[in-house]
């Protein structure tokens, strides 16, 4: 409230000046016309400072934490069914290996080699897809894979 009364002040000062001396008063008109084209704060317009500043920012916040935790879940919940099924075709190929006579750790070992070696790739890699067909050609492959490869 302090300012306003030094503003009130300023004015009537200004006013009484201006009636006195030419000058001020043809540029206290210059400041009114060029104060009235532009649009000047009022004590109506609502500033965005002060408890309800903070409380939006606090609200802002949590929003984004929430859709940081949201978008980082969904993606780990992705990763993690996919490690899932790298898992479960690492011991598929591992008990098949035991199956046809390999002994449980060289077949967990050269998997383990193998999938770590097939990981390091990209997926568009020539030579992956020239293995896989080689591979169509002459080994069986497991039950279910032939309904996802379109054999």
């Amino acid at each position: 409230m302090r300012w306003k009364k030094k503003s009130f002040h300023f004015e009537k000062n200004l006013e009484r000046l201006a009636t006195s001396d030419t000058r001020v008063a043809q540029f206290v008109e210059e400041l009114e016309e060029t104060l009235q084209d532009e649009k000047l704060p009022s004590e109506d317009t609502v500033e965005f400072t002060g408890p309800e500043a903070a409380g939006y920012g606090i609200l802002f916040m949590f929003v984004a934490y929430f859709l940081f935790r949201w978008s980082k879940d969904l993606f780990d919940h992705r990763r993690a069914l996919n490690e899932t099924a790298v898992a479960e075709r690492r011991i598929a190929i591992i008990k098949s290996m035991v199956d046809d006579g390999w002994p449980p750790d060289v077949a967990e070992a050269i998997a383990t080699r193998c999938l770590e070696a097939i990981a390091n790739r990209t997926k568009d890699d020539p030579v992956l897809f020239q293995v896989l067909e080689t591979a169509k050609k002459y080994l069986p492959l497991p039950k279910g894979e032939n309904e996802k490869s379109g054999a």
